[in-house]
């Protein structure tokens, strides 16, 4: 069965005829079975119940190579076990040419919407995907993909991306330091990030822009939107756009549950009508770049799952999808070293499939790893 909105394991088990006693047994179980206070809408349980309307068995898939299996024993006791499978990651390669947008080619060529995002994240800083993307223009990229058992179960990082955009080229390649700090970099070890993410959330298209004169859906009034609605599926993770301190967590008027962060330079950052809230979030607490700090929904006045989000410089709203950010450093020169031998196999990876692959197709690479 599927999980839904509001569902704990108590209201699923109420739903199927089973007893809130057997919920409680399960709950007691421990540790092994605290996922199942995390579930998510969406979630899928495998529950079976036996002729005398008791609880038989439950499989609940937690992620992509991790599994919890509760099973009734001989002796009529519950017992939990977490199956962790290994993970093997492989590098692939896509390119395309846009002749509609970026999201349609990028989907044609065989990637995800996740891909897409992380494309425009990539070089959001040097190209407006909202604005500068035209018909001719082309991208190529190496990527993970992540097998559990042989079978592929999602993709990972993009690990090298050109994407030429009016005969201009931009590269970037990701490095990881010995630190374990990830970003993404120009060939030549110059930073492509800056200080905060352009998109704070995965999302399918931006149901509404940045303005001050827009009709409100709900109040049917010229109202100004001083933020920009990202429209996602409940329970999309929504990341925070910069490291920062929390300054508000709970409930905001026509925002719903909202989270407000504060950063560094007179930047704060405010994040609306959530679902709910990562749990470990607090007022006070500090947040790294991408953290997640909750989920979409559609909590306060909205019309529909999105995140409304609003980007403010030393008290002024501003438009977060054209705003200027300030840089991120470049390689530090004791990397030097190690970055050109992390980033060069990928590299030459993605000239390989400039000089091989056919366009708007995906070839797996014969490099692999294991997590």
């Amino acid at each position: 069965m599927r999980v839904q909105s509001g569902d704990s394991l108590s209201v699923i088990f109420s739903r199927l005829g089973l007893s809130a006693q057997e919920a409680s047994n399960v709950i007691a179980l421990g540790d092994q079975a605290a996922p199942l206070e995390k579930m998510r809408p969406g979630d899928t349980l495998d529950i079976l119940i036996s002729a005398d309307q008791s609880l038989k068995s439950i499989n609940y898939q937690i992620a992509p190579n991790q599994s919890l299996s509760i099973q009734r024993n001989a002796d009529n006791q519950l017992t939990a076990n977490q199956i962790v499978l290994p993970v093997e990651t492989r590098l692939a390669t896509a390119e395309g040419h846009i002749d509609s947008s970026l999201y349609q080619s990028a989907i044609d060529a065989g990637l995800s919407a996740n891909m897409v995002l992380q494309l425009a994240d990539i070089f959001g800083w040097k190209i407006n995907f909202l604005k500068d993307v035209q018909n001719g223009d082309h991208f190529r990229l190496v990527y993970e993909e992540k097998f559990v058992q042989g079978k592929r179960v999602q993709t990972g990082h993009v690990m090298a991306a050109e994407f030429t955009n009016a005969g201009k080229v931009f590269q970037a390649v990701r490095y990881t330091t010995p630190e374990g700090k990830a970003g993404y970099y120009e060939p030549n070890g110059a930073s492509l990030g800056r200080g905060f993410l352009r998109y704070p959330v995965e999302f399918s298209r931006i149901s509404s822009k940045f303005s001050l004169a827009r009709l409100h859906p709900i109040y049917d009034r010229i109202k100004p939107h001083k933020g920009v609605d990202f429209a996602a599926p409940t329970g999309t993770p929504i990341h925070a756009a910069g490291a920062g301190k929390v300054e508000f967590v709970g409930w905001q008027h026509g925002y719903g549950k909202v989270v407000k962060i504060k950063h560094d330079g007179g930047y704060e950052t405010v994040y609306g009508h959530m679902s709910r809230f990562n749990d470990a979030l607090k007022k006070g607490s500090t947040v790294a770049m991408g953290q997640t700090i909750g989920f979409v929904g559609m909590t306060g006045d909205a019309t529909g799952p999105h995140l409304h989000y609003e980007f403010h410089v030393k008290g002024v709203y501003t438009d977060p999808l054209i705003a200027k950010m300030p840089e991120a450093n470049p390689i530090p020169s004791k990397y030097r070293k190690d970055f050109l031998a992390q980033t060069q196999s990928v590299l030459d990876l993605m000239a390989q499939n400039s000089q091989a692959a056919p366009l708007n197709a995906a070839n797996a690479s014969a490099l692999a790893t294991n997590d």
